[in-house]
């Protein structure tokens, strides 16, 4: 283990020492302390021989820690030992000649201090993306890759220890993870969900072909995907999946993993022929045959070291020598799969606080600060620049154990008591209730609720058969059963992990009996959509940062946002068609009013510069994502450019028709405009008026003008509209969850749109269907355009 670890450049050996020696004793500790199953061993990345250990169900990461603070919630219920302090934000450390004191914390709008010694264990810097972060200043070069890293990793543990002195050391590491998981319908998510399975899966590129050595390092296989065609897909066939079953469920649940029943399905997908497929699962399985029986040989170079039968990776000099589940050619047309899109992806900081071998904090001089300890991604110098796979909660149960023996001999002003175990400590609680104590905990009357005044929730829903889909595991909701748990919901999970799992319940009380909570959900959901538009419209007219910082999408989203409100304002306008010549001519006219002289009119500007900005920001953007849609997606993304592409051309007719269109052929007509430009004092608002002070205007005659272009090309009009409307219902199917809307209120919020869009089209196509009814014979058309307000007006004679 040693050995693989220092391959990543480590540039200390003591460190890298105590890391590997202590891994049994500590593992050990883990299982037998807390009662975890991690008898699962996997080969990850960059290892020679399988060591890493999970369990045959969740995440090794989450059942640990959940563990952990289980086990530490009851001791602090027990004994004044541990006191936890939830929802606070530390602010700064306390010093004193020299030596950590403790730190100094906020709390609902109050400084609080907490006196001891300091263990900083606040993660990495990865998912601070802002001018002033350490991403920023150490490897800018990264900030436009997505990251695995939850919200809290802005390095301000780190930024902390640099206040009083502390040194730092290979912050410029900072270690990509090959296989994020692309979410196809968000493929532009900051946030990306990781899997490292260990048990097989093959990497392909767009045209279904294995190049890299799946257990490389992962910088090399890194390296390889820069080099290679996206989009790429990681395949896990039935035997892998078996091993993994909760792991491929749980992320085809989230949508970043597609179940496929054949093989040929897949292939069709991608697009790919199957026998493309076929082949590269063959030479696979037979290099791994070749492996099994000559397992030295091979034309290839092979990595750690010797040679490789594989001719996909050993043409990259590290050849596979390795093979979990190879699955024959001949087998790919019938064999389900686990797929999923993989990228690049910000996965772990390397360098962060320098500690000694008990994990002291060191100033940048090389002495220990007292008091002041780390572990885990805060701190550097243990992983060099390529930690391998698994290190990461192997540093942080070694070294975390060091930094809390070393801070305990420091405890200021007490004796230690005789060591005590923990599980004595926590009165034999940790293993949560037994079974038939579960059951009662989680039966009605007193369920389990999230009630999520956040994000739009008051349900309260039955938990019985959501235990087993929990990604915690079981023990976490047995353990709050019975109370409301909505604090500790928001502690520890982003609030889209609430509405995403929370909104799949069984409803506890049905819908036709809390009639007036359905009103006000349905209220709630109105008033976010409506807020998440002004956001978004508002994001793109002041926020100039925003533009700077916002994904494509968003962008998109927010040119789109401007360009339905002057949709709905255009709608509206048409209707005053249906009142007569006076009132859709006096329109026209305000509208010039409006230019204040300009040739280009308000309205038109707007719809410019909106309509410029949309294009150009799609074509980019289906430009740059080109080669990662599947097919689905990709027939959408042709819908919306095809539909676009028709709508552009019908924008520049119909402006032409009408802004230019020759009116000279049709009488003149003539208004009085009111002073204030509008007379509200009659419904709907009108704009003009029946004062005779008011000095009458000639205007153009936009109403005549519309029988002589509707008369003949109305369908191309007609035609335009429903391609329109079409356009609309596409975009708004993948605007909608990106637009901050509570995912309860998403399938509405579809439902809502289309119907909104489809009327839009409705009232569009009246006008051209309002002109076919209502069509004039030659000698009545004289007498139509003189508005009535203006009987004594002479007929100019040109």
């Amino acid at each position: 283990m040693m050995e693989d670890t220092l391959r990543g450049g480590a540039s200390s050996t003591e460190m890298v020492r105590i890391l590997c020696e202590n891994s049994g004793p500590d593992l050990g500790w883990l299982q037998s302390t807390f009662d975890l199953d991690l008898s699962l061993v996997a080969r990850l990345g960059g290892h020679s021989q399988p060591r890493t250990h999970r369990g045959r169900g969740r995440f090794p990461g989450m059942t640990i820690t959940f563990a952990v603070l289980q086990m530490l919630e009851k001791i602090a219920e027990g004994s004044d030992r541990v006191r936890i302090v939830s929802g606070a934000r530390v602010v700064r450390l306390l010093v004193e000649d020299g030596q950590c004191m403790g730190c100094v914390y906020q709390k609902d709008g109050q400084e609080c201090e907490g006196h001891g010694p300091v263990v900083v264990a606040t993660g990495g810097f990865g998912a601070d993306f802002t001018e002033t972060s350490l991403l920023a200043q150490h490897r800018p070069d990264l900030l436009h890759l997505p990251t695995t890293s939850g919200r809290h990793c802005t390095g301000d543990g780190i930024k902390l220890g640099q206040s009083i002195g502390a040194g730092t050391v290979d912050l410029e590491w900072v270690q990509l993870h090959p296989t994020g998981l692309v979410k196809p319908d968000d493929p532009d998510a900051k946030l990306k969900y990781l899997i490292d399975d260990g048990v097989g899966s093959l990497i392909v590129n767009a045209d279904g072909r294995r190049f890299v050595n799946e257990f490389g390092r992962r910088d090399y296989i890194v390296e390889q995907l820069w080099k290679n065609k996206p989009p790429f897909r990681l395949l896990l066939n039935k035997a892998g999946t078996a091993q993994i079953p909760w792991h491929c469920e749980h992320y085809a649940r989230l949508g970043v993993m597609k179940y496929y029943p054949s093989g040929e399905e897949l292939a069709r997908d991608m697009g790919v022929p199957l026998s493309v497929l076929e082949a590269t699962h063959e030479s696979h399985y037979q290099a791994a045959l070749q492996t099994e029986d000559d397992p030295d040989g091979g034309p290839w170079p092979a990595f750690p070291s010797g040679r490789s039968w594989d001719e996909a990776s050993g043409k990259t000099g590290a050849g596979k020598r390795f093979f979990h589940n190879a699955l024959p050619g001949s087998k790919v047309k019938e064999e389900p799969f686990y797929v999923a899109m993989v990228t690049p992806v910000i996965h772990y900081c390397m360098g962060g606080l320098q500690i000694d071998s008990e994990a002291a904090v060191l100033t940048s001089e090389g002495l220990p600060i007292p008091g002041l300890f780390a572990a885990g991604e805060t701190t550097g110098g243990v992983h060099g620049h390529n930690r391998l796979g698994g290190n990461s909660l192997l540093d942080c149960v070694v070294f975390g154990r060091r930094a809390g023996r070393a801070a305990a001999k420091v405890l200021p002003g007490r004796i230690l008591d005789p060591p005590v175990s923990l599980a004595e400590l926590a009165r034999n609680s940790c293993a949560g209730p037994a079974d038939e104590e579960k059951e009662e905990l989680l039966s009605p009357p007193t369920p389990l609720h999230a009630r999520d005044a956040a994000f739009g929730m008051e349900e309260v829903s039955r938990l019985r058969n959501f235990l087993a889909a929990h990604p915690g595991g079981e023990l976490v909701i047995a353990s709050l059963a019975g109370q409301d748990a909505t604090r500790e919901f928001q502690d520890k999970y982003a609030p889209e992990c609430i509405v995403g799992y929370v909104s799949r319940l069984e409803p506890l009380v049905d819908h036709a009996t809390i009639r007036e909570g359905g009103l006000k959900s349905l209220f709630r959901g109105a008033v976010a959509y409506l807020l998440a538009v002004v956001f978004a419209v508002g994001g793109v007219l002041w926020a100039a940062s925003d533009l700077k910082v916002a994904k494509d999408s968003d962008a998109i989203n927010r040119s789109a946002m401007l360009l339905v409100a002057f949709l709905v304002m255009h709608a509206l306008g048409n209707l005053y068609t249906f009142l007569g010549p006076a009132d859709v001519n006096s329109l026209g006219y305000f509208n010039q009013r409006l230019a204040l002289g300009s040739p280009i009119h308000l309205l038109e500007a707007y719809l410019l510069v909106s309509l410029t900005l949309h294009a150009v920001l799609g074509l980019k953007t289906a430009w740059r994502q080109r080669r990662s849609y599947s097919r689905g997606r990709a027939l959408k993304t042709l819908n919306l450019a095809v539909s676009g592409a028709l709508l552009l051309v019908f924008v520049a007719v119909h402006l032409c028709q009408f802004r230019f269109g020759d009116a000279s052929e049709v009488s003149p007509y003539y208004i009085r405009p009111p002073e204030s430009l509008v007379d509200f004092s009659r419904s709907p608002p009108r704009f003009w008026t029946d004062d005779p002070s008011i000095q009458p205007v000639r205007v153009r005659n936009l109403y005549a003008l519309q029988y002589k272009i509707f008369s003949d090309p109305r369908w191309f009009y007609v035609l335009s509209t429903l391609a329109l409307v079409a356009h609309l219902c596409v975009g708004w199917s993948s605007a909608v969850t990106k637009l901050g809307i509570p995912r309860m209120f998403v399938p509405r919020a579809e439902r809502v749109g289309r119907a909104v869009f489809g009327l839009l089209g409705m009232m569009f196509i009246s006008v051209p269907l309002y002109v076919v009814l209502t069509a004039l014979r030659k000698e009545e058309e004289a007498v139509l355009w003189v508005p009535r307000s203006c009987p004594a007006i002479p007929q100019p004679s040109s």
